[in-house]
């Protein structure tokens, strides 16, 4: 199977701490042996940022011209054919309307094997001549003010076993489809990312594990419901195997 090619040059939007979680995830998928196992020596050290094809920017006060120094500095190594380096920048949109313009020609054709993702909450912040030169990716916080939803989440983020006849009810009543069960389970999977991150509880890994697969095997068109109930089964049956 050929691996799908990946823009050289991203726009991920989306709240900061959503992204975070996000990028970790690309990241641990992009360079794991074993497809983002989350505990390896690899995705352990792209964690803890700490990766040597990785460098992330996120200057505290914000960017400047020797803030960029870096990115001149490590593109002027080649890079063999099958390697790949990725620039994280965090916060594009602290960007001077110098330190953007610096950037323009080494986003726009980066060398071979290096990568960019730039990183905002507003894309209407950047100067337009950047946003032109991406591939803009963009991450929706799901909206838990609805009841159903927040019920949903709920069942997901429950420490302890839950019934099953309330939770069926719930989703038998529903209307979430595809498109936003896709937004619930990011949204879980990084909930539980975050959970192990803190605590390095083996069950909380294995709940982040179950969502990280469901983003991959999402739910067909019209199958939602039955997605949620097979979901929540295997939720459930971690409990019990731990």
């Amino acid at each position: 199977m050929i691996a799908k090619p990946i823009a050289q040059t991203q726009l991920w939007v989306g709240k900061h701490d959503h992204l975070h979680s996000e990028i970790i995830t690309f990241l641990q998928h992009h360079f794991c042996p074993q497809n983002g196992c989350a505990t390896c020596v690899t995705c352990r050290q792209i964690r803890e940022k700490q990766f040597h094809n990785i460098a992330w920017i996120c200057p505290t006060n914000g960017y400047t011209l020797e803030t960029l120094e870096i990115i001149q500095e490590q593109i002027a190594f080649l890079l063999d054919h099958d390697q790949s380096y990725f620039f994280i920048l965090q916060r594009v949109d602290l960007l001077t309307t110098q330190c953007a313009n610096s950037l323009l020609k080494t986003v726009e054709e980066p060398p071979q094997g290096y990568h960019f993702i730039l990183c905002t909450e507003r894309k209407e912040s950047l100067l337009p001549t950047i946003v032109s030169r991406c591939i803009i990716r963009s991450f929706t916080s799901f909206d838990l003010q609805s009841a159903t939803y927040q019920t949903l989440y709920a069942y997901f983020t429950a420490q302890k076993p839950q019934l099953a006849a309330p939770f069926l009810a719930e989703i038998s009543n529903s209307e979430i489809n595809e498109h936003e069960s896709l937004e619930l389970i990011d949204q879980l999977m990084a909930y539980w990312m975050k959970q192990y991150r803190e605590t390095q509880q083996a069950i909380d890994l294995r709940r982040a594990q179950l969502f990280q697969k469901a983003l991959m095997q999402p739910p067909m068109p019209g199958s939602s419901k039955i997605f949620w109930k097979n979901l929540f089964l295997q939720y459930h049956a971690i409990e019990y195997l731990s």
